[in-house]
């Protein structure tokens, strides 16, 4: 859904495929596939894991406790699958010679996304220029600082959940590059795939509110690209009845239980 009014919802079909008019029909239900989270502006929760390192042959079981997910890293190239790499920190470290979680959940059977399928705006506007795109999602210096007496440190604290990126676009115009040059606020939505069956696995990421913070240009042979260095900045015009979240950004998972 690209945008929302009284009475209508703009829609980009994600596998190339037409729609079909329902209409005129008296009312209709629309269903969100999945979850939707996002970084609210108060509230925040803070989650603790437990992080095990089971070495069967070794009989050896690395347990770290009281672990926080402090940044994630996500890679979505042209061509290839999406990739995420997580940064965590914890408290303490324990070892074994049993394991300790017996009977963990199994791995999901979904798709592997990719950022070839799926669909890419920026601007409110679909495009096909982008090689690649890179997001950042980190705590703002997570840390974790030592204390007199003991060798375990109390907690690991964050600060300003920071969204920063970059991506490298073809150079077919001076759209994208005159919203570094004007200093225009702007939007990057990415909704990745699994498929290009109509009800595909996907994830979406949205960052309604983002200032281009660089734009190089680059002189190659082959066709002329340039890349863009970007953060997403909190979006105050989003919230309850709005088209968008009040947030720096947000991601749906249909998968999401």
């Amino acid at each position: 859904v690209t945008a929302v009014t009284a009475l209508a919802l703009t829609v980009q079909v994600l596998n190339g495929l037409t729609i079909t008019n329902e209409g005129p029909i008296a009312s209709a239900t629309m269903a969100v596939p999945g979850k939707v989270t996002y970084t609210p502006d108060s509230g925040h929760t803070t989650i603790y894991h437990t992080v095990e390192e089971w070495h069967p042959d070794a009989a050896v079981s690395e347990r770290n406790l009281d672990v926080r997910f402090v940044q994630a890293d996500l890679a979505l190239p042209g061509s290839g699958n999406a990739t995420i790499q997580f940064t965590a920190m914890g408290l303490d470290q324990t070892s074994d010679t049993t394991a300790y979680f017996t009977a963990p959940t199994a791995e999901t059977t979904t798709d592997v996304v990719n950022a070839a399928g799926g669909a890419l705006l920026v601007n409110g506007a679909s495009v096909a220029v982008l090689t690649d795109l890179n997001i950042s999602i980190n705590g703002n210096g997570a840390a974790a600082d030592a204390v007199v007496g003991t060798n375990i440190r109390p907690d690991v604290f964050v600060g300003k959940v920071l969204v920063t990126g970059s991506f490298t676009a073809y150079f077919d115009g001076g759209t994208i590059p005159n919203l570094y040059t004007n200093e225009t606020a702007t939007s990057i939505i990415s909704v990745l795939t699994g498929g290009a069956a109509a009800n595909a696995d996907f994830i979406a990421l949205a960052m309604t509110n983002v200032k281009l913070t660089s734009s190089t240009p680059e002189d190659g042979e082959t066709g002329l690209k340039r890349s863009y260095a970007f953060e997403a900045i909190y979006d105050a015009t989003g919230g309850a009845a709005a088209a968008k979240f009040a947030t720096t950004i947000a991601v749906q998972d249909s998968q999401a239980s």
